[in-house]
Formats: C-alpha cells, sequence, structure tokens
C-alpha cells in the first residue's frame, strides 16, 4: 500500500530566484516544503520553516543538516540548488578567471567546496531520512557550463564551470553510494533562467524549471540515476 503523507521537499538556495519558486510551487502541490538559505526571505510562503545554511561552512552543514533530520525523519526530494559564481566576492569575483596566470587560489578553493563539496556532503548527512521516504531523490543543479564537452574557445572561464563539472562527477559517485538503497541521484542543468545570474533576458521562467524539477519524483526512473540531464529529464553531454 502507497504512503498517504504528504511528501517532504528540502530546498537550498531558498530565498531567490529557481530555489524560491521551487519552495512555491511544492507548497502549492502541497508538499512538506523546508528552506534552506543562509538568511530568511519575507517571500517564503506561510509555514514553511526556514533551515540556516550557509554552504561554505562545513560546521554549518552539519548542523543544519542536523535541524532538517529533527524536522523531517522522512524526506522524498533534496534539491540541491545554492551556489557561488564567479562574479560572488566569495568566489574573487573582482579577479580575472579567464587567465591561468591569474586565477584567485581562495575563490577557486571557495566555488569548489560550495558548488560540489557542500551538496554532496548535506546529501550524505540527509541518507537517513531519504531512505525513510517514498522514491527517495537527490537533484544536483549543475549547468551546462559543467560539461566538458562543450567547452570551447569562444569565452575562456575557469572557477565557476570547473566547479560544476566537479559536482556532476560527484553526484554519479553518490548515486553509485545511494544505488543500494534505491535512492536516485542526478545532476540537472535547470536552464537559462531570469534569475540574478541569468539575467532579465533570459527565456524560462523559473517556476517551469521549478514544475519540471519537481516533477522528476515521480518520472525519473532507477536506471537515470546517476545521468547528467537537462530539466526535462533528456541526457546532457558530459
Amino acid at each position: 500500500m502507497k504512503s498517504t503523507h504528504a511528501k517532504t521537499i528540502v530546498v537550498t538556495g531558498a530565498s531567490r530566484g529557481l530555489g524560491l519558486a521551487l519552495v512555491h510551487q511544492a507548497k502549492s502541490l502541497g508538499w512538506n516544503v523546508i528552506a534552506c538559505s543562509r538568511s530568511g526571505s519575507t517571500a517564503l510562503p506561510a509555514g514553511v520553516p526556514h533551515v540556516r545554511l550557509d554552504m561554505s561552512s562545513e560546521s554549518s552543514v552539519e548542523s543544519a543538516a542536523a535541524e532538517i533530520l529533527e524536522l523531517a525523519p522522512s524526506i522524498e526530494v533534496v534539491v540541491n540548488n545554492a551556489a557561488l559564481n564567479n562574479n560572488s566576492s566569495e568566489a574573487g569575483g573582482g579577479q580575472r578567471q579567464g587567465s591561468a596566470a591569474s586565477l584567485p587560489f581562495d575563490g577557486m578553493a571557495a566555488l569548489f567546496a560550495v558548488n560540489a563539496v557542500a551538496p554532496v556532503l548535506l546529501a550524505g548527512k540527509l541518507l537517513p531520512a531519504l531512505r525513510a521516504g517514498e522514491r527517495g531523490l537527490v537533484i544536483n543543479v549543475s549547468s551546462v557550463r559543467g560539461s566538458i564537452a562543450e567547452i570551447s574557445d569562444e569565452k575562456i572561464r575557469y572557477g565557476y564551470g570547473a566547479s560544476k563539472a566537479a559536482l556532476n562527477h560527484m553526484t554519479r559517485t553518490l548515486a553509485f553510494e545511494c544505488k543500494p538503497s534505491g535512492i536516485r541521484v542526478v545532476a540537472v542543468h535547470p536552464g537559462w533562467m531570469r534569475t540574478d545570474l541569468g539575467g532579465p533576458t533570459a527565456p524560462i521562467d523559473p517556476a517551469v524549471t521549478a514544475q519540471s524539477l519537481i516533477e522528476l519524483h515521480t518520472t525519473l526512473p532507477p536506471e537515470a540515476s546517476g545521468a547528467f540531464i537537462d530539466h526535462h529529464g533528456q541526457p546532457m553531454r558530459w
């Protein structure tokens, strides 16, 4: 018999953009939602618990995971959406990242910590609840810039894309770790969206991607675990 309890979704980077769209979309569908971000947001729907989470801090990831597990002993979906980009101050945004000779060492380390290591660490901490949930799914929000096959000489960019490529690698590794328990793990390119990163001229409303990501819970087959896909579920080139 299928469980009748409301499904639970955990969303990081939930204070704006795709993360906030996911919170609203899931809430409207009757899901229990746990919103995680470095600071709260007045745009969060009423009744949605907020967990403070700084993805650049290992201790913050650990404490946030513990709080999430107290709030939700079973979880269906974790969406790792929080990320840094090349322009952020933590990533050495004031320094050139289009030249190998001028890479900001600490900024590059920050990109890898936030964009690749922290999402997988958080998912790992939440595995007990994902095992207890119904058809557990981890969605690591990646990017086409993380595709090695798509690199061209039109724009030389170090940093963000490399960190997303690392996330793709770690996503596939996590998928193998989770295979015995049936938890699916995927890296997803969300498309070019109208967010702070994508800009106002981007063609995709974040709400559209949010709906597609939530639908993956029921549509993504077990054999797709470990894949790099777009938000429609179609394969992306590694």
